[in-house]
C-alpha cells in the first residue's frame, strides 16, 4: 500500500518541512528521527512524501517545520493527526492536509467545553459512502472538513465541478455526516477526467436548503504527479 502525504506551506530560506509518525518509516514519533519532505511547488509551497506499507493498521503523524535560521522548530496546533487505512493493502492513497497554525483563534472552539455542551450537535448524522462502480477510472474523494460552530438542524454539505458534487447545483449538493463531530464525512466515486476537482462547502437547513455558502474562491483537488492514488482524503481544517 503507498501513502502519499500532500501539505501547503510557505516557507523562508533555511527552513524545511518535516512529518513525523508512529511507524518505523516515519521516526517512531521521534521528532529527532522526522522525516524530510519534498518541496514540489514554491508558489503554493506544495510539500509531498510517500511511504509504502505492509500492513492495514492505522497511525498517527504530524507536520512541522525546522527552521535552521533560530535551531526551533514551529509546531501545529492539536493532536497528532490519524490515518485508518482501507482493509486493501494493494491501495494507494492520497493524505491532502493543511497546516494548523498556532495562532489561529478559532481553535479555541475545539475545547471540551464547546465540542461537548456548548456546541454539542444535535441529531448525529450518517457519511455518505460512494457507490460502487464499473469504471477503473475513478477515484473514491473522501471529504473531512474540521467544522465545529454550527446551528443545531444545521449540517455541513459539498458541492462542486464533479458530477458526484452536483456540478455547482446546490440542490445536489452532497451532504455530510457528523458522527465523527467535529469532523464532518462524506465519499464520492469521482472520473479521472474530471479533474481537477473544484469544489466549496455550504450550510444546510433541515429542510437540506441552503443557507449559505463559504466565502472564499473555490477550494481545488489536483491529482499528484506519478502515481494515480485510489482514494484521496481532504482534511480541510476550517468552514470559511
Amino acid at each position: 500500500m503507498l501513502v502519499q502525504f500532500q501539505i501547503e506551506y510557505i516557507t523562508h530560506f533555511g527552513q524545511q518541512l518535516m512529518i513525523v509518525g508512529s511507524l518505523p518509516s516515519l521516526g517512531d514519533g521521534l521528532s529527532q528521527n522526522a522525516q524530510m519532505m519534498s518541496l514540489i511547488n514554491i508558489q503554493s509551497g506544495r510539500w509531498t512524501f510517500q511511504i509504502e506499507l505492509d500492513t492495514d493498521a492505522g497511525f498517527q503523524y504530524r507536520y512541522f517545520v525546522k527552521d535552521d535560521n533560530t535551531n526551533h522548530i514551529i509546531e501545529e496546533w492539536g493532536p497528532d493527526r490519524i490515518f485508518r487505512p482501507e482493509k486493501k493493502l494493494k491501495q494507494n492513497t492520497l493524505l491532502v492536509d493543511h497546516w494548523r497554525p498556532m495562532s489561529d483563534p478559532d481553535y479555541a472552539l475545539h475545547s471540551s467545553a464547546f465540542e461537548n455542551a456548548i456546541l454539542k450537535p444535535g441529531q448525529l448524522l450518517k457519511a455518505p459512502k460512494s457507490k460502487a462502480t464499473k469504471h477503473t477510472d475513478t477515484i473514491v474523494l473522501k471529504f473531512k472538513p474540521n467544522v465545529v460552530r454550527i446551528k443545531l438542524g444545521h449540517r455541513i454539505a459539498i458541492a462542486g465541478s464533479a458530477n458526484a458534487l452536483g456540478s455547482w447545483a446546490e440542490e445536489k449538493a452532497l451532504p455530510l455526516g457528523n458522527l465523527d463531530y467535529p469532523i464532518w464525512c462524506g465519499e464520492v466515486n469521482v472520473d479521472i477526467s474530471e479533474f481537477p476537482i473544484h469544489y466549496k462547502y455550504l450550510i444546510q437547513n433541515e429542510k437540506s436548503e441552503t443557507e449559505f455558502w463559504e466565502k472564499l474562491t473555490e477550494r481545488t483537488i489536483e491529482l499528484p504527479e506519478g502515481e494515480v492514488p485510489d482514494v484521496i482524503e481532504i482534511d480541510d481544517e476550517k468552514f470559511n
